[in-house]
């Protein structure tokens, strides 16, 4: 839950329905970069740092049943000021830092897990973290959003410029390790094991083809 605001300071109006006033409603301009440019100061939110994250990031809701898309009534930001989640009303605009109890439009940021070199994904409302790609996600500066269609494929908007494509930009890509496997010994045995740093997996017995 946010913290209260003061009473002397509101949360922040939706910068794409101020540049639509400002401009008589016509265009988009650049109304979304002044809002959501400074996010993830630090990498991102709650997983944020270095360490071993893929040991402890797991989802904390599950076969929570998510309403149809057209009857979600909010949509989910964070303020770049306070690092605070505030709340827009889709139909008019209005924000609140007090979390509705009307249906909230998830919102997953996209982090790099260090360790692994893989994505993982975090909801800025529920704080559930997840491996699994969700059906849209942005990256912590929100430069970037990817949808999914129904090819299965992803989508990639420019958030800045409008402009689409199927290419994966650099924020959303993983790094594979250019040797999976890595060897350790076993002080106990006196034997060496093996682990696969992309999937975690460890072994007695060596890879074949790998050479150590």
């Amino acid at each position: 839950m946010p913290a209260a605001p003061q009473a002397a300071k509101g949360p922040p109006v939706n910068p794409i329905q101020a540049q639509k006033i400002a401009s008589g409603g016509q265009g988009k301009g650049n109304a979304i970069s002044e809002l959501q440019a400074k996010l993830a100061k630090s990498g991102g939110l709650g997983f944020g740092g270095s360490g071993n994250q893929k040991s402890y990031i797991e989802q904390k809701t599950k076969g929570k049943a998510m309403p149809p898309k057209n009857e979600f009534k909010w949509l989910c930001h964070i303020d770049p000021d306070s690092g605070d989640v505030f709340y827009e009303n889709i139909a008019s605009g209005d924000t609140t830092w007090d979390r509705p109890n009307e249906p909230i439009k998830p919102h997953w940021l996209a982090h790099l897990d260090p360790d692994s070199g893989e994505l993982y994904f975090e909801n800025i409302d529920s704080g559930e973290t997840s491996w699994e790609k969700p059906e849209e996600f942005s990256d912590p500066e929100e430069k970037w959003q990817a949808r999914k269609e129904h090819s299965g494929n992803y989508v990639y908007e420019n958030l800045e410029t409008g402009k689409t494509s199927y290419e994966c930009p650099p924020c959303f890509q993983e790094k594979v390790p250019e040797q999976e496997w890595v060897r350790h010994f076993d002080p106990n045995s006196g034997e060496y094991y093996y682990e696969n740093l992309r999937t975690g997996l460890t072994t007695w017995d060596a890879p074949q083809g790998i050479q150590f």
